[in-house]
This record gives structure tokens, sequence and C-alpha cells, in this order.
């Protein structure tokens, strides 16, 4: 709901010679309070490991799963997740399909300019995933027209590559694993990852991928969550929350089960 659209009270000035005179007062608090009417937090997210995924029991699951539920909890209500494609899910959080996105949206000046920005509840390092017969190249030498690299549409990776690697060519796919295959496959040699995800992808695939010079960090992005513009008492209520469970610990413990464990991965689906 935007701030034009807020239900506004009035109170009436009685002036002399029986004039009347409207004046606002206070306006609703926007996504949060209608998700407390309503008794349900809409979250957006995308799919992808360890973020969030459909378990072997067809729940979702994952880090973000874990925050968006946290917060609907602290809220007394209930949670609703609205899987979204990812080169979409900043206009459908403008377009009212849900209320918050939750879904480790990196912030970027660029996206702040559509939608407002939280606070960081968490971060991003970005490495670079290498079919194998690459694996004794240096990351400063790979940036040619003779490689080609994949990415998810509309997602970091595929921003990151540009800048860095702009003269190689980038195939871009909606979904992560179709991307990830087509480097173990040799159909292409290079993939920006996260740090978590690509060390995955080399654990799916050991023989035909490699973490290149060892996963070092090419980038490093704050993760904020996402919310319409001009809604500034929702963004109020998310950064205190952030607050409140980062002093908790509650965050990292999150954070350290989904990133630097593997204590999730029988959930995975075969």
């Amino acid at each position: 709901m935007t701030i034009l659209k807020k239900m506004i009270r009035t109170i009436t000035l009685i002036l002399g010679f029986g004039a009347f005179i409207t004046m606002p007062t206070t306006a609703l608090a926007g996504a949060i309070d209608d998700a407390v009417k309503r008794g349900t937090l809409r979250v957006g997210l995308s799919t992808f490991v360890p973020w969030a995924f459909v378990n072997k029991e067809g729940k979702f699951v994952g880090y973000e799963v874990d925050v968006a539920t946290q917060l609907a909890n602290d809220l007394g209500v209930k949670v609703e997740l609205v899987p979204t494609a990812w080169d979409g899910i900043i206009p459908a959080l403008n377009a009212g399909k849900f209320d918050l996105l939750i879904g480790g949206m990196s912030l970027t000046t660029k996206r702040n300019l559509s939608v407002n920005f939280s606070a960081p509840y968490g971060g991003m390092e970005y490495i670079i995933v290498a079919n194998i017969k690459h694996k004794d190249m240096k990351i400063a030498d790979i940036n040619s027209r003779q490689y080609t690299f994949t990415a998810r549409r509309g997602a970091i990776p595929a921003q990151l590559t540009k800048q860095m690697f702009g003269k190689a060519k980038l195939l871009q796919f909606d979904d992560d694993g179709v991307s990830v295959q087509d480097v173990a496959n040799g159909k292409a040699d290079f993939s920006v990852s996260t740090g978590l995800d690509g060390a995955m992808k080399v654990e799916e695939y050991p023989n035909n991928l490699v973490l290149l010079e060892g996963g070092k960090s090419i980038k490093q992005t704050p993760s904020s969550i996402a919310m319409r513009k001009g809604d500034i008492d929702t963004l109020n209520v998310i950064n205190n929350w952030i607050l409140l469970k980062k002093n908790e610990g509650w965050l990292q413990e999150r954070s350290d089960y989904w990133f630097k464990t593997r204590k999730w991965k029988d959930q995975l689906p075969k």
C-alpha cells in the first residue's frame, strides 16, 4: 500500500463564521500493518539452495524460509511464501503480489531506485566456478572473447560477469541448475557464483568443476529485505527486528547452520 493509498483520518476544526476545514492526521502503517490485520505475512522469494528450496517432503526450507517464518512468528501472524521468478521479483513486489521480498537479494543502488531496502541481515561472497580444464587459470586472465560464462538471469552473478568479464560471452538461464550443468558439460567455461553455492556445485560435479584460484572472492555484497517505496513504518519495524535478531544471535546461528554446515543436505530432493 502506497502513502497515497493509505486511509487518512480527519479532524474537523470549527472556525469563526461557522466555516469548516479538515486536516489530515496519522496515516496507517503500510505493509506490516496490513499483514497484521490480515493475519498473514506474504513473502516473495526465489528458489535456490540453501536460501530457499523444496525438500523431499515437498516443503519449503532454507535460510530465507527461516527468516520469513521467524519474522511472521514475532509479528504474531502466519507466513505465506510466494515463489517468484527472480527476474520479475521486484515488479511483483511493487505490484502487491506479496508484502516483503526476503530472497537473499543483494543491496544495489540501481535496485534501491525501485524498492526500499532494510539494514543488511546477511551477506553474499562471490567466487568463480570453472570447468576442470581451466583449473590452473588465473582470474585476471579470463576476461576474453574466447570464453563463455553462464549465470541466472537477473541475478548479481550476471551483473558481475558483465562488469568484470565484459569481453566474454554470457549465457543466461532462468534456472541455476541449467547454468552450472553447461559449465560441467564443457558447453561453457566459467560461472560466477556465491561462495557456498559454488562449493556445492563442485561437490556435485567433482570430476567436472573446480573453484578458480581455490575459491578466491571477487566481490562481497550485503543482503537486505526489500519493501515497496514510501512505506517508512514497515522499514522501521523490519530494521528494528533485524537489530533484535542480531543482538540475540539468532541470525548468526541460522546463517551458520545453512552456510557453514551441510547438516541440511539430507533434505535435498534426489
